[in-house]
């Protein structure tokens, strides 16, 4: 940018030191560096908030959408036809049904809270944010009835689980009998492991 002429009078006065002024261009020096360094710092934190979040952004809307469609009490009885409904409508670009639901899971003695999802196998592998994190075996052995779960990384480092082993999933509230609710449990062998870079959904 090419400065006017009061504008160059005013950097020569204050940059350049006159007669005497040693101290008063040392101060101006110093304080020349001081902003630029501190407005350098500033846009370089504010670029990585602003990656970082974008980031964050795309990998929670990627596996959580932007908006929810739920029945009374957890459950949608007509899912299939609310599914049509949600594609049809203006401006949705994307909608794929699941089901979620915090259980336990146990595996060699240990035991961690989770939170279980179930979704079609065409929207689990063509979802971008799975997309090429699956750090141990395969999202593609994942099929109806096939007995099969796919577990993220945080999740089988604190269970001690591999690819290949069971893993017994818990509901507490199980199913009624005459001496009360019997929690169940069903064994489910790892397909694959995931790592997405989110604590939560690891």
């Amino acid at each position: 940018m090419i400065l006017n002429r009061y504008e160059r009078m005013v950097a020569r006065r204050y940059l350049l030191p006159g007669k005497g002024e040693g101290f008063i261009f040392l101060v101006a020096t110093i304080s020349l560096v001081a902003v630029a360094l501190g407005v350098a710092a500033l846009i370089i934190v504010m670029s990585v908030m602003n990656g970082f979040r974008a980031e964050l952004f795309d990998k929670i809307v990627g596996l959580n959408g932007h908006a929810v469609v739920q029945g009374y009490n957890g459950r949608l009885a007509d899912w299939r036809n609310v599914l049509k409904d949600v594609k049809a409508t203006p401006g949705v670009t994307e909608a794929s049904p699941l089901i979620e639901q915090p259980l336990l899971a146990t595996h060699n003695g240990r035991v961690e809270a989770i939170l279980t999802r179930g979704m079609l196998v065409s929207d689990i592998l063509e979802n971008p944010t799975l997309k090429g994190k699956t750090i141990d075996g395969d999202l593609r052995l994942l099929r109806p009835g096939s007995g099969r779960v796919a577990i993220g990384s945080r999740l089988a480092q604190n269970l001690g689980a591999r690819v290949g082993q069971q893993l017994t999933i818990i509901n507490p509230q199980g199913r009624a009998t005459p001496f009360g609710n019997v929690p169940r449990e069903i064994s489910y062998e790892i397909s694959a492991i995931f790592e997405v870079g989110v604590y939560d959904y690891d």
